[in-house]
């Protein structure tokens, strides 16, 4: 009976974690200077190791956003009761974190790294290398863009 007990304990706790595992994901690593875009359904933290702009567009509600471990409060445009909240770090430095469903995330520094897993478009302005997965390193030149996670034209998860 005890038996029993714990693998129905096990169940319920295990049911509804394989019910909400999201979509496969990409990642990606990036550093350099200039401006990442980043907009999709995305985990993305990094190093800013200067004064750097970031602005984080939270569309669904549901973003966490933290520098340096403080959590960022997202505010609703004045008139704009629901999403898109938004906040605007235009000094930020340190370590960063976002999470969210539905993001676009602006980072502008001289100086940055970052990570970034989820199903995601990224727009790079400026000089820099960047990693797919396990795939070779590239260069961005002035300007760049490379998805990452499943795309509808590639439902085996293939890159965008």
């Amino acid at each position: 009976m005890r038996r029993l007990a714990i693998c129905l304990t096990i169940l319920a706790l295990c049911a509804p974690l394989a019910i909400s595992q999201p979509s496969p994901t990409g990642r990606l690593e990036a550093s350099g200077r200039g401006t990442v875009v980043m907009q999709g359904q995305i985990v993305t933290f990094g190093l800013l190791s200067e004064p750097s702009r970031l602005v984080v567009v939270d569309f669904d509600g549901d973003a966490r956003v933290y520098v340096d471990g403080k959590a960022q409060t997202l505010y609703a445009r004045p008139g704009a009761p629901r999403a898109p909240h938004r906040v605007t770090l235009p000094a930020a430095k340190g370590r960063y974190l976002v999470t969210g469903t539905s993001v676009r995330v602006r980072v502008k520094s001289r100086r940055m790294t970052m990570s970034l897993a989820g199903v995601a478009g990224i727009d790079f302005t400026g000089r820099g290398t960047y990693q797919v997965d396990d795939g070779d390193v590239h260069e961005w030149g002035d300007e760049g863009r490379v998805g990452i996670g499943p795309s509808e034209e590639s439902p085996e998860g293939e890159n965008r």
